[in-house]
């Protein structure tokens, strides 16, 4: 059991514990819905591609591209590199309480997440494709001190990580048209050292729970015209299990919120093409994201995204590609206390990207895309279930994300 080093009255005792309860149930809900791409080549365009073929692995994206693909196989892996941070030192936090504040910000000591994403595409008839994609990444968040105070002692880890898997079937009836549909098959395991809010420790402690979800996606890619294409893509909310090993602290099950996508792909030249991306996702129509934390969730609201991306074939050789991104973030601000253990992609709201592929050979490729999410800082202004007393709590972050691949065509 975590104990309390310096007593303080019980009601602050409780609102500790009520804070950390709140912030581990959710911690994972941005896992698997906050991407930064759907794959290496997507990575450089800064997530677009609704309406572009690139791999296989944009079934991530929208199961109509395996259409226009040939058979073939994608791999990439990658590292991204996180500097998070929460200040509640300008806070209210520990007013009329013994307990000292934090005396500055306390930095997130997982500075990196490895994602990796994959897919097969294969061509079983002329109008009929099938393909599986891999997605995966996570959210890993561990404070060497306490957020409230420096002398509570208490834990301050909270580890997730979500894989998601395409199951997909795409029909082109016609040269000019694609249509798509996608079983997701979904996992996440957990870790974390959170206790209960009387103190004791779960029975789950620094033990790995894991879990699965299941979901679906549709998708259309249509050549309206010589110079433009339109791709849609619809997922519904992916359903988990509830955590077994941590049904004692986290009572409610995992949702991945439902995302719709519109995107356009103009071809300038048969050299270059000019990707224009728009998606909604919906934290605030999903439980537990959605509701108040006056009930347990986080209070966050739905977001959009605008994603833009040059692809140009310099020669037969080389491609290069470039992006930029704007997210909303879902975290509101008179709740910001409650998402200090979300993954830091939540509060990223710029980034620019850019990439290379070299071909190989007639059917070997090789690709290295990178991706630049600019620091962001929200402060609660101190409206919010807790009142003044978390006004002034900031939270920060910054993401950089090297993608490398290959793609071989057989």
């Amino acid at each position: 059991m975590n104990s309390i080093q310096l007593p303080f009255p019980t009601k602050m005792r409780l609102f500790y514990y009520y804070v950390c309860l709140v912030c581990s149930n959710y911690a994972a809900y941005g896992n698997g819905a906050l991407p930064l791409s759907a794959g290496a080549n997507n990575t450089g365009l800064a997530g677009a591609g609704i309406a572009q073929p690139l791999e296989a692995t944009g079934a991530n994206l929208n199961p109509a591209l395996l259409g226009y693909l040939d058979n073939q196989v994608s791999i990439s892996v990658g590292v991204a590199h996180q500097n998070q941070k929460a200040n509640t030192s300008h806070s209210n936090l520990v007013a009329g309480t013994p307990l000292p504040p934090q005396t500055g910000a306390q930095r997130n000591g997982i500075s990196n997440i490895f994602p990796a994403f994959a897919g097969v595409a294969y061509h079983v008839h002329p109008e009929w494709s099938v393909g599986v994609s891999l997605s995966g990444g996570g959210g890993r968040t561990k404070y060497n001190s306490s957020l409230i105070s420096p002398v509570i002692k208490t834990s301050t880890k909270f580890e997730s990580e979500v894989m998601l898997a395409p199951l997909s079937l795409a029909w082109k009836p016609k040269s000019e048209q694609s249509y798509g549909l996608s079983l997701i098959i979904g996992r996440s395991s957990l870790v974390t050292n959170f206790t209960l809010p009387n103190g004791m420790n779960s029975k789950g402690k620094n033990k790995t729970d894991t879990i699965y979800g299941l979901g679906g996606r549709i998708g259309g890619l249509w050549d309206v015209a010589k110079f433009l294409t339109l791709g849609a893509t619809f997922t519904t909310p992916i359903y988990f299990q509830k955590y077994h090993k941590y049904n004692d602290l986290i009572k409610h099950r995992f949702v991945v919120p439902m995302r719709v996508g519109m995107g356009t792909s103009w071809h300038l030249s048969s050299c270059t093409d000019v990707l224009v991306d728009a998606e909604g996702y919906f934290w605030g129509k999903t439980k537990g994201t959605g509701d108040s934390p006056a009930k347990g969730g986080l209070g966050w609201k739905n977001t959009y995204a605008v994603k833009l991306g040059i692809n140009h074939h310099i020669n037969p050789e080389w491609t290069m590609r470039m992006g930029y991104s704007y997210n909303q973030t879902p975290v509101p601000r008179n709740e910001v206390l409650f998402s200090s253990f979300s993954p830091a992609l939540a509060i990223i709201t710029n980034s620019l990207a850019a990439g290379a592929s070299y071909q190989v050979s007639q059917s070997f490729s090789l690709n290295l895309n990178a991706l630049y999410g600019f620091k962001n800082k929200i402060r609660d202004n101190g409206t919010g279930v807790l009142k003044g007393k978390a006004k002034g709590v900031t939270l920060s972050s910054q993401v950089t994300l090297v993608m490398f691949g290959f793609t071989y065509l057989y």
